[in-house]
């Protein structure tokens, strides 16, 4: 025992926390520290005290038993020697949690320890091959598993981390700090669980890459939030002591963009398929437009036919998408120019029935833009709806996660506190027992003129003695568990209040910005409506000037065709004036020349 003084050195080479250890944090050693399991290979070993047969344990127990400090003694040297023998024993019960030994004879008779290395299991003695199984079987079903702080069980690769911390930690000089080492494995643990998740994410994702694009925005939204639910799950069972959420909010900025970049290759993949889809319904009519097929009488109607025809075998295919409203608008607009040559060279329709298909054209315009409106508003609707739904599953996820770290705190705690008061009560009445038994002897040796009622005396006066001592310790370990707990819940319930605040903070955001996002999107629409009447209003008016330029036009042509006709009118009064005068003239001149004769 007395070769196992390395124990003694263990809360100089280790520290608890970054702040100091107090004298009161010995007893947390115990959550850290393995279980004490003591092999002796002592092959001249009797389990025997007093003459009786003791197990194991017992022996370990005895083993471990310190001596009492005489109050008398004045000899520092004597002093010292007790304080050497007790300290490694007083270590291993204070720093270790469970207490267990195993003792080992013979593997084999004498004179076949020099082939040891090469006899298999049948040539070894019968009792060292059970033993074996014995200690195999304690070890691997009733050893502790390592955790750290918080009931975190620590795995393998967690182990390498926290061993290459301690080792770096003893290179440069310094003494290993469990705190320390594990805020370093929660940085690693929780950047690693980060990116765990967003591969998974991304997996899951391109699984349903297949299926793109999809029907509605509902649809791929709900298949974000299963995979983001997959992956979410992935991150909560590799993260923990994330007290900032800061590699929450970088799991949800990361999911966040990655979702971004599919739902745009979904809304690619719905463009390119309308615009292929409209490109081979609009064959037949951009032949009919390129041999002018239209500018006929009649034509204008033709084309409406035909252009109602593409689009009802348009909305009747299936897989056009969450593009498939905007592609269709964009078809429609690149033909308004068409349409509107179209009508206007047909000669067959009157001036105001020309009007009248305009003004419908528009106002069917201005309703493919209300629809627009109206579907981007459902789908923001939508999304917000199910954005909620991905909060209140994220929210219900993570207090699910704090309630099971507090209960694994809990149970921790209490296995611990068990655990402990059975070491001690087990310790306290082996000892009490081992005490009073030579006790006893002593008394018998030195005073065996004692009375019985003086032995029962003081034998109840120790009794009571011991049972104090007992209930003091348990009080004191009791009170020393409790403020751990207490220490341990109240970081509990400020990451629960953080993170309550921060889904009020991520919701409240959320609001704001689709608030911003709907304020923006009105202006727009009452600025695209502004914009559109002032181009009916300049259209009509220069429509109306058009039209007055041409009834002017025909007023001038109709008043120079009256007076010409005045004018020719004029001209032939005066021509037959003319004629008639000279016809008098030339009656007058006869006359005058016969009664001359």
């Amino acid at each position: 025992m007395e070769q196992l003084h390395y124990v003694t050195e263990l809360t100089k080479r280790i520290r608890l926390r970054v702040s100091g250890q107090k004298e009161d944090e010995t007893v947390q050693y115990k959550r850290i520290f393995p279980s004490f399991t003591w092999c002796v290979r002592d092959f001249t070993l009797e389990l025997k005290h007093n003459g009786k047969d003791i197990t194991e344990d017992e022996y370990l127990m005895i083993s471990l038993k310190r001596k009492q400090e005489d109050p008398n003694s004045q000899d520092p040297d004597h002093m010292k020697e007790i304080e050497d023998y007790n300290l490694p024993r007083r270590c291993i019960l204070q720093y270790f949690h469970s207490h267990k030994c195993f003792v080992f004879g013979f593997p084999v008779i004498p004179k076949k320890l020099k082939d040891l290395e090469n006899l298999a299991d049948h040539d070894l003695e019968g009792e060292f091959v059970a033993q074996s199984k014995r200690f195999c079987n304690y070890i691997f079903r009733s050893g502790s598993i390592k955790t750290l702080p918080g009931a975190l069980v620590v795995n393998g690769r967690m182990l390498g981390s926290l061993a290459v911390s301690y080792v770096e930690a003893i290179k440069s000089g310094a003494v290993p700090c469990i705190e320390n080492a594990v805020v370093a494995l929660a940085e690693s643990e929780n950047t690693q669980a980060v990116k765990d998740a967003v591969t998974k994410y991304e997996a899951e994702m391109n699984r349903h890459v297949g299926t793109f694009p999809t029907e509605t925005e509902k649809e791929f939204v709900q298949l974000h939030l299963e995979c983001e639910k997959t992956a979410l799950e992935v991150f909560m069972a590799r993260s923990f002591q994330d007290n900032e959420q800061t590699h929450q909010r970088a799991f949800k900025d990361k999911i966040k963009s990655v979702m971004k970049r599919f739902s745009q290759r979904n809304e690619d993949k719905s463009s390119q398929f309308c615009m292929k889809l409209l490109d081979k319904l609009n064959q037949t009519l951009q032949t009919n437009i390129a041999e002018n097929y239209y500018s006929k009488p009649g034509g204008h109607k033709l084309f409406l036919e035909e252009k109602k025809k593409i689009m009802e075998t348009y909305k009747t295919r299936p897989g056009r998408g969450v593009k498939a409203h905007s592609a269709e608008q964009e078809f429609l607009t690149n033909l308004k120019e068409i349409e509107t040559t179209i009508r206007s060279a047909d000669v067959s329709m009157s001036e105001k029935d020309k009007e009248l298909e305009a003004k419908k054209a528009k106002n069917k315009v201005l309703r493919r833009e209300k629809e627009m409106a109206e579907e981007t508003n459902k789908k923001l609707e939508e999304r917000l709806e199910l954005e909620k739904k991905r909060v209140e599953h994220h929210k219900e996820m993570l207090e699910k996660k704090m309630e099971e770290e507090k209960e694994k705190m809990k149970k921790e705690n209490e296995e611990f506190l068990e655990r402990n008061l059975k070491d001690q009560e087990a310790e306290q009445e082996f000892l009490a027992n081992f005490t009073n038994n030579e006790n006893q002897t002593t008394i018998r040796r030195a005073d065996v003129s004692m009375s019985e009622k003086e032995k029962e005396i003081g034998a109840e006066k120790a009794e009571a003695e011991a049972a104090r001592r007992e209930k003091e310790i348990a009080e004191e370990t009791n009170k020393k568990l409790e403020e751990s707990l207490e220490q341990e819940r109240k970081p509990s319930e400020q990451h629960m209040e953080m993170l309550i605040k921060m889904i009020k903070e991520e919701r409240e955001k959320m609001v704001i910005e689709n608030k911003a996002f709907l304020e923006r999107k009105l202006k727009m629409i009452l600025a695209e409506c502004l914009a559109q009447g002032n181009k009916r209003f300049e259209q009509y008016k220069v429509e109306l000037e058009q039209k007055m330029q041409e009834e002017r036009e025909k007023m001038r042509k109709e008043y120079e065709a009256i007076l010409k006709r005045k004018l020719k009118e004029a001209d032939d009064l005066q021509e037959a004036k003319f004629k008639k005068l000279t016809s008098k003239l030339s009656d007058h001149s006869s006359f005058s020349e016969s009664a001359y004769l």
